[in-house]
């Protein structure tokens, strides 16, 4: 099966929702994303130009996350969890359809969050996922800038770097997302 190429060089928008309870140390969250981008596969054979193909993804994650470091302005989670994949095609060019995958993939990681001003904060993560049970392996890193609305709910805008090498059945996909995201962040 030839390996299908998709990468997300248009530097499209994601969007997310977060949702985040909190006792102690520990902390329990639910977050998802989608986005909807034009991209080009490569051909099966050189001689043939890049496909162009609508690609839509989503992605919801359920993760624990503890709390190793905190003081007045920062603070450290380490993470672990399970993320659903959705992964569909569409060929512009063609009446054969699109394809469709999806797969849960473990996942660790690891957050941090600085207080910059009133109200605003930047914050970063790093995860690790797939080790051959979903995927064969997932890498994500991020970092933004946030604004506090009220206590409970906040707005970020971030940049994200998301790469999957996914091989099972008869599909062999590698994957690439790279660019801004926005999101929406509400906390117990």
């Amino acid at each position: 099966s030839a390996v299908s190429q998709i990468d997300d060089s248009y530097d499209q928008f994601h969007t997310g929702l977060s949702i985040e309870a909190n006792r102690g140390p520990w902390s329990i969250l639910l977050e998802g994303s989608y986005a909807s981008f034009g991209a080009e596969v490569p051909p099966p054979l050189p001689i043939f130009a890049p496909s162009p193909v609508e690609v839509r993804t989503a992605e919801v994650q359920l993760a624990g996350g503890f709390r190793v470091h905190e003081d007045l302005r920062a603070c450290i989670d380490l993470l672990a969890g399970v993320r659903f994949n959705y992964l569909g095609t569409e060929d512009q060019f063609s009446d054969a359809g699109g394809r469709k995958i999806n797969w849960l993939d473990p996942s660790v990681g690891i957050r941090a969050r600085v207080e910059l001003l009133d109200n605003f904060y930047a914050s970063t993560r790093a995860e690790l996922g797939g080790f051959g049970m979903g995927s064969d392996h997932f890498w994500q890193v991020d970092i933004g800038l946030g604004y506090e609305l009220t206590d409970h709910l906040s707005v970020e805008l971030r940049y994200q770097h998301f790469e999957a090498d996914y091989a099972q059945d008869d599909s062999d996909v590698q994957l690439s997302f790279k660019g801004p995201k926005v999101g929406v962040n509400y906390r117990f």
